[in-house]
Protein backbone atom coordinates (compact mmCIF):
# COMPACT_ATOMS: atom_id res chain seq x y z
CA UNK A 1 0.00 0.00 0.00
CA UNK A 2 2.74 1.95 0.95
CA UNK A 3 4.47 2.04 -2.56
CA UNK A 4 0.72 3.02 -4.12
CA UNK A 5 0.01 6.02 -2.06
CA UNK A 6 4.16 6.78 -2.91
CA UNK A 7 3.23 6.24 -6.67
CA UNK A 8 0.14 8.28 -6.57
CA UNK A 9 1.62 10.86 -5.39
CA UNK A 10 3.80 10.90 -8.32
CA UNK A 11 0.94 11.17 -10.53
CA UNK A 12 0.02 15.04 -9.37
CA UNK A 13 0.98 16.39 -12.75
CA UNK A 14 -1.07 14.07 -14.90
CA UNK A 15 -3.81 14.75 -12.49
CA UNK A 16 -3.70 18.98 -12.89
CA UNK A 17 -2.59 18.33 -16.70
CA UNK A 18 -6.52 16.34 -16.91
CA UNK A 19 -8.32 18.51 -15.04
CA UNK A 20 -7.07 21.57 -16.25
CA UNK A 21 -7.48 20.66 -19.73
CA UNK A 22 -11.09 19.19 -18.90
CA UNK A 23 -12.13 22.12 -16.67
CA UNK A 24 -11.51 24.87 -19.20
CA UNK A 25 -13.00 23.07 -21.90
CA UNK A 26 -15.99 22.34 -19.79
CA UNK A 27 -16.42 26.13 -18.78
CA UNK A 28 -15.94 27.12 -22.11
CA UNK A 29 -18.64 24.70 -23.49
CA UNK A 30 -21.21 25.85 -20.69
CA UNK A 31 -21.02 29.34 -21.77
CA UNK A 32 -21.52 29.21 -25.24
CA UNK A 33 -24.13 26.90 -24.84
CA UNK A 34 -25.63 29.29 -22.18
CA UNK A 35 -25.53 32.14 -24.90
CA UNK A 36 -26.96 30.29 -27.72
CA UNK A 37 -29.33 27.91 -26.33
CA UNK A 38 -33.19 27.86 -25.11
CA UNK A 39 -32.36 27.40 -21.28
CA UNK A 40 -35.45 26.72 -18.98
CA UNK A 41 -33.57 24.72 -16.47
CA UNK A 42 -30.42 25.70 -14.63
CA UNK A 43 -28.78 22.44 -15.52
CA UNK A 44 -29.32 22.76 -19.12
CA UNK A 45 -26.23 24.64 -20.22
CA UNK A 46 -24.27 22.11 -18.44
CA UNK A 47 -26.39 19.22 -20.00
CA UNK A 48 -24.99 20.49 -24.11
CA UNK A 49 -21.81 22.23 -22.83
CA UNK A 50 -20.43 18.66 -21.55
CA UNK A 51 -22.02 16.44 -24.32
CA UNK A 52 -19.83 18.42 -27.05
CA UNK A 53 -16.69 18.11 -24.25
CA UNK A 54 -17.24 14.27 -23.51
CA UNK A 55 -16.90 13.07 -26.83
CA UNK A 56 -13.11 13.84 -26.26
CA UNK A 57 -13.45 12.38 -22.66
CA UNK A 58 -12.15 8.87 -23.33
CA UNK A 59 -8.68 10.47 -24.27
CA UNK A 60 -8.56 13.55 -21.64
CA UNK A 61 -8.50 10.56 -19.54
CA UNK A 62 -6.02 7.71 -20.84
CA UNK A 63 -3.63 10.02 -22.83
CA UNK A 64 -1.93 11.60 -19.34
CA UNK A 65 -1.44 8.39 -17.99
CA UNK A 66 -0.61 5.72 -21.02
CA UNK A 67 2.35 8.31 -22.08
CA UNK A 68 4.81 7.19 -18.69
CA UNK A 69 4.00 3.51 -19.23
CA UNK A 70 5.54 3.83 -22.16
CA UNK A 71 8.44 5.01 -21.02
CA UNK A 72 8.50 2.24 -18.51
CA UNK A 73 9.12 -0.56 -21.33
CA UNK A 74 11.11 2.01 -23.54
CA UNK A 75 13.35 2.52 -21.09
CA UNK A 76 13.47 -1.18 -19.93
CA UNK A 77 12.74 -0.30 -16.40
CA UNK A 78 10.01 -3.03 -15.67
CA UNK A 79 12.18 -6.07 -16.81
CA UNK A 80 15.42 -4.20 -14.46
CA UNK A 81 13.35 -4.60 -11.68
CA UNK A 82 13.77 -8.67 -11.99
CA UNK A 83 12.94 -10.27 -8.98
CA UNK A 84 13.65 -7.40 -6.30
CA UNK A 85 10.06 -6.21 -6.88
CA UNK A 86 7.22 -7.96 -8.68
CA UNK A 87 7.07 -6.45 -11.92
CA UNK A 88 3.35 -7.06 -12.13
CA UNK A 89 2.16 -6.47 -8.51
CA UNK A 90 4.45 -2.58 -9.32
CA UNK A 91 2.44 -2.13 -12.73
CA UNK A 92 -1.06 -2.68 -10.58
CA UNK A 93 -0.18 0.11 -8.03
CA UNK A 94 0.66 2.22 -10.99
CA UNK A 95 -2.97 1.42 -12.53
CA UNK A 96 -4.28 2.01 -8.99
CA UNK A 97 -2.55 5.30 -8.28
CA UNK A 98 -3.45 6.80 -12.17
CA UNK A 99 -7.05 5.48 -11.53
CA UNK A 100 -7.26 7.32 -7.64
CA UNK A 101 -6.65 10.27 -9.62
CA UNK A 102 -8.49 10.15 -12.45
CA UNK A 103 -11.67 9.36 -10.10
CA UNK A 104 -10.89 12.56 -8.77
CA UNK A 105 -9.89 14.69 -11.94
CA UNK A 106 -13.38 13.65 -13.35
CA UNK A 107 -15.49 14.30 -10.12
CA UNK A 108 -14.09 17.80 -9.27
CA UNK A 109 -13.90 18.67 -12.73
CA UNK A 110 -17.91 17.74 -13.36
CA UNK A 111 -18.59 18.83 -9.57
CA UNK A 112 -17.36 22.38 -10.96
CA UNK A 113 -18.83 22.90 -14.33
CA UNK A 114 -21.79 21.88 -12.66
CA UNK A 115 -22.16 24.65 -10.25
CA UNK A 116 -20.63 27.26 -12.98
CA UNK A 117 -23.62 26.41 -14.96
CA UNK A 118 -26.33 26.61 -12.24
CA UNK A 119 -24.76 30.09 -11.72
CA UNK A 120 -24.43 31.77 -15.01
CA UNK A 121 -28.03 30.10 -16.20
CA UNK A 122 -29.77 32.75 -18.05
CA UNK A 123 -33.29 31.35 -17.71
CA UNK A 124 -35.49 31.63 -20.72
CA UNK A 125 -38.98 33.64 -19.78
CA UNK A 126 -40.97 31.08 -22.24
CA UNK A 127 -40.39 27.31 -20.89
CA UNK A 128 -41.67 24.11 -22.38
CA UNK A 129 -42.91 22.35 -18.88
CA UNK A 130 -41.07 18.93 -17.84
CA UNK A 131 -39.18 18.68 -20.84
CA UNK A 132 -36.48 16.86 -18.74
CA UNK A 133 -38.66 14.49 -16.99
CA UNK A 134 -38.04 11.34 -18.49
CA UNK A 135 -34.50 11.70 -18.59
CA UNK A 136 -31.95 9.84 -15.66
CA UNK A 137 -32.63 11.39 -12.37
CA UNK A 138 -35.03 14.22 -14.23
CA UNK A 139 -36.78 15.69 -11.59
CA UNK A 140 -33.61 16.45 -9.97
CA UNK A 141 -31.83 17.63 -13.03
CA UNK A 142 -34.90 20.24 -13.07
CA UNK A 143 -35.75 21.20 -9.63
CA UNK A 144 -32.48 20.33 -7.22
CA UNK A 145 -29.52 20.69 -9.84
CA UNK A 146 -26.80 20.87 -6.81
CA UNK A 147 -27.99 17.47 -5.81
CA UNK A 148 -27.93 16.28 -9.32
CA UNK A 149 -24.61 17.18 -9.93
CA UNK A 150 -23.06 15.57 -7.04
CA UNK A 151 -24.62 12.48 -7.99
CA UNK A 152 -24.18 12.25 -11.70
CA UNK A 153 -20.19 13.23 -11.13
CA UNK A 154 -20.03 10.80 -8.63
CA UNK A 155 -21.39 8.09 -11.37
CA UNK A 156 -19.59 9.34 -14.14
CA UNK A 157 -15.95 9.34 -12.51
CA UNK A 158 -16.78 6.03 -11.68
CA UNK A 159 -17.27 5.35 -15.63
CA UNK A 160 -14.20 7.23 -16.53
CA UNK A 161 -12.20 5.16 -14.09
CA UNK A 162 -12.79 2.12 -15.77
CA UNK A 163 -11.95 3.91 -19.23
CA UNK A 164 -8.52 4.93 -18.01
CA UNK A 165 -7.92 1.70 -16.64
CA UNK A 166 -8.61 -0.22 -20.15
CA UNK A 167 -6.55 2.31 -21.61
CA UNK A 168 -3.51 1.68 -19.65
CA UNK A 169 -4.40 -2.59 -20.04
CA UNK A 170 -4.08 -1.44 -23.96
CA UNK A 171 -1.02 0.44 -24.20
CA UNK A 172 0.62 -2.41 -21.69
CA UNK A 173 0.14 -4.27 -25.12
CA UNK A 174 2.18 -1.60 -27.25
CA UNK A 175 5.63 0.04 -28.02
CA UNK A 176 4.66 2.91 -29.66
CA UNK A 177 3.78 5.86 -27.89
CA UNK A 178 1.30 7.22 -30.21
CA UNK A 179 -1.02 4.14 -30.55
CA UNK A 180 -0.40 3.78 -26.96
CA UNK A 181 -2.16 7.09 -26.75
CA UNK A 182 -4.67 7.36 -29.05
CA UNK A 183 -5.51 3.42 -29.67
CA UNK A 184 -8.24 3.90 -26.55
CA UNK A 185 -9.51 6.40 -27.43
CA UNK A 186 -10.22 5.05 -30.98
CA UNK A 187 -11.45 1.56 -29.80
CA UNK A 188 -14.02 3.85 -28.05
CA UNK A 189 -15.11 5.73 -31.04
CA UNK A 190 -15.30 2.62 -33.09
CA UNK A 191 -17.67 1.02 -30.81
CA UNK A 192 -20.08 4.09 -30.80
CA UNK A 193 -19.89 3.59 -34.77
CA UNK A 194 -20.97 0.36 -34.71
CA UNK A 195 -23.45 0.31 -32.52
CA UNK A 196 -25.02 3.53 -34.42
CA UNK A 197 -24.61 2.18 -37.35
CA UNK A 198 -26.57 -1.07 -36.01
CA UNK A 199 -28.97 0.88 -34.35
CA UNK A 200 -28.80 0.02 -31.13
CA UNK A 201 -26.73 3.23 -29.73
CA UNK A 202 -28.06 2.45 -26.34
CA UNK A 203 -25.51 -0.25 -25.78
CA UNK A 204 -23.14 2.22 -26.43
CA UNK A 205 -20.09 3.12 -23.88
CA UNK A 206 -20.35 6.68 -24.82
CA UNK A 207 -24.10 6.60 -23.60
CA UNK A 208 -23.15 5.59 -20.37
CA UNK A 209 -21.41 8.86 -19.76
CA UNK A 210 -22.77 11.79 -22.33
CA UNK A 211 -26.01 12.99 -20.43
CA UNK A 212 -29.45 12.96 -22.03
CA UNK A 213 -27.95 11.91 -24.93
CA UNK A 214 -30.90 9.93 -26.39
CA UNK A 215 -34.58 9.64 -26.20
CA UNK A 216 -35.08 8.36 -22.41
CA UNK A 217 -37.89 5.69 -23.73
CA UNK A 218 -34.94 3.52 -24.59
CA UNK A 219 -32.77 4.41 -22.05
CA UNK A 220 -32.76 1.57 -19.18
CA UNK A 221 -30.01 0.74 -16.21
CA UNK A 222 -29.81 -2.79 -17.45
CA UNK A 223 -29.21 -1.66 -21.46
CA UNK A 224 -26.45 0.71 -19.31
CA UNK A 225 -25.01 -1.88 -17.89
CA UNK A 226 -23.95 -4.09 -20.95
CA UNK A 227 -21.30 -1.82 -22.20
CA UNK A 228 -19.88 -1.43 -18.64
CA UNK A 229 -20.14 -4.96 -18.47
CA UNK A 230 -17.85 -5.28 -22.03
CA UNK A 231 -15.37 -3.33 -20.81
CA UNK A 232 -14.42 -4.43 -17.46
CA UNK A 233 -14.83 -7.85 -19.30
CA UNK A 234 -12.35 -6.98 -21.81
CA UNK A 235 -9.95 -4.88 -19.71
CA UNK A 236 -9.57 -7.62 -17.33
CA UNK A 237 -8.65 -10.13 -19.69
CA UNK A 238 -6.03 -7.51 -21.39
CA UNK A 239 -4.51 -7.73 -17.63
CA UNK A 240 -4.25 -11.27 -17.01
CA UNK A 241 -2.71 -11.42 -20.66
CA UNK A 242 -0.22 -9.21 -19.99
CA UNK A 243 0.46 -10.72 -17.04
CA UNK A 244 0.97 -13.80 -17.93
CA UNK A 245 3.23 -12.67 -20.35
CA UNK A 246 5.54 -11.19 -18.01
CA UNK A 247 5.70 -14.07 -15.10
CA UNK A 248 8.59 -15.41 -17.32
CA UNK A 249 10.87 -12.74 -15.72
CA UNK A 250 10.81 -13.75 -12.15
Amino acid sequence: MSLCLKMAKNRYLAFLLMISVYVVALLISITIANRTSLVNFKIEPYISGSNSVDFFLPLIVTAPFTWEIYYMKKDNFLNTLGCRISITGYVSKYIISSTIFCLFAVFIANLIAGFFSISIADLSTHTYGDNLKGEILGNLQMYKPYQFIVIWSLYKSMITTLICFFGQTVALHMKNIFLMVITPFIIILLENFVTSNLKIPQYSLITTFVLNRLDPMIISLPKLAIPISILVITMVMLYIHWKKNYEKYC
